[in-house]
């Protein structure tokens, strides 16, 4: 149907909503502001826009109302009333309609905990470290204390076996099939994994379909034809318990002591924190996906847990280990702008190189105008050490890198 009408109601649908254009035009007036010294009489025009746009879309207080009572519900809670009216943006009336519902549902769905874990909480010490020196190499221990309620598996709850961990990452059950067929032996329900009740009388709301078969259930007890050959059935336990644990592999290489006569790193220096800012030296590594922060430095900044219970393989030369360890919320801010990161932590990051040449190069830039990205880099030390954060591909968008060459072209 490729006509201009077609071509036109699919554009208005898309684009031309008016409750679209209403909360565009309450957001506007919600962000209004003059800063003492912005021109006045481009405010004059942003308010004139503004009142205008109230008077030809008709916005009354109850559209007033549904905007900052919708904008002020985290996305979980949007997620239950989207589910409830089938619209993406319900009106006040449909809100206050259906606000009990999806409070109970809500409640249901959510953690035990709403409060973040963080390193220096007495509920939540993520890891403490114990040194040893075999082999001159260094070996952190982890011990992991977590008072806080975490969520369990109900399957190894019934079998009278450690369960402090969510049913999807069961390394006792390890594929659908077993799953369901445990769930079904302890009349818990197969759609959603409650235990209150059988799976004919599941009445559970589901955010989104199942990404195998589209279906009402959960993707992780899905056991329809499409999903059989992803089954771990025929797996070994080895190979069953590295996909369910949250496992990644760290490169370390010790650098202690070595002497370049011609080094290029991408070094720089960062602000990072919530409550105590903190000046650190970063290290941009185009080799590593994720990025990694110094443990200590995240217990100090009191940093925010968002993944517990992280598999680290930590590789080096003639030594490996695995630790257990956590993922944080990195604030980090660069060139006036902050972002959000996550980042692992690592018991330590082994970088000490030692330049000759170092003082001398610092020197001819600073002297051509230049400012250093590494503001840790002075004309008097000729070692770079003390990296407390590497910023992965993950962090790519971060930084608009850019290539410039020196010296006489030939």
């Amino acid at each position: 149907e490729q006509s201009y009408e077609t071509a036109k109601d699919l554009l208005v649908k898309a684009f031309g909503s008016t409750l679209l254009q209403k909360c565009d035009a309450i957001k506007l007036l919600s962000e209004l502001k003059l800063p003492f010294n912005d021109d006045p009489y481009k405010f004059i025009g942003e308010m004139r826009t503004v009142c205008a746009s109230f008077k030809n879309l008709k916005i009354d207080i109850d559209t007033v109302l549904q905007y900052f009572i919708w904008t002020a519900l985290n996305e979980s809670f949007q997620n239950h009333f989207i589910s409830i009216t089938n619209k993406n943006k319900p009106c006040l009336r449909e809100i206050n309609d259906s606000v009990f519902d999806a409070t109970e549902r809500y409640l249901r769905c959510r953690k035990p905990s709403s409060k973040p874990r963080n390193f220096n909480s007495d509920a939540s010490k993520p890891f403490e470290f114990c040194e040893r020196d075999p082999m001159n190499s260094h070996s952190m221990a982890v011990s992991v204390k977590d008072k806080l309620k975490q969520p369990f598996c109900i399957l190894c709850k019934a079998d009278s076996k450690a369960y402090d961990h969510l049913l999807r990452n069961c390394m006792t059950y390890v594929n659908p099939i077993a799953r369901v067929n445990k769930l079904r032996s302890i009349n818990a329900c197969t759609k959603c994994s409650f235990a209150n009740h059988v799976t004919n009388n599941c009445k559970f709301k589901f955010p989104s379909k199942c990404i195998r078969c589209n279906g009402d259930h959960m993707s992780y007890l899905c056991v329809t034809d499409k999903c059989k050959e992803a089954q771990w059935s025929g797996a070994s336990e080895d190979r069953a318990k590295t996909s369910m644990h949250n496992k990644i592999v760290w490169v370390q290489s010790s650098l202690d002591n070595r002497r370049e006569d011609s080094v290029i790193l991408p070094m720089l220096t960062a602000v990072i924190g919530k409550k105590h800012n903190t000046e650190v030296r970063c290290f941009k590594d185009g080799g590593s996906q994720r990025n990694f922060i110094l443990g200590s430095m995240a217990k100090k900044l009191d940093l925010t847990v968002v993944a517990g219970n992280l598999v680290l393989d930590i590789h080096g030369f003639n030594v490996k280990r695995t630790i257990k360890t956590c993922e944080v919320e990195v604030p980090i801010t660069i060139n006036e702008n902050t972002h959000l990161i996550k980042a692992v932590c690592v018991p330590v990051i082994d970088m000490h190189l030692t330049i000759d040449a170092l003082p001398a190069i610092v020197e001819g830039f600073l002297d051509k105008g230049y400012t250093l990205a590494d503001t840790f880099l002075n004309n008097k030390s000729n070692v770079i050490n003390n990296v407390k954060l590497i910023l992965g591909a993950d962090s790519d968008y971060l930084l608009s890198i850019s290539l410039e060459s020196f010296g006489i072209s030939t």
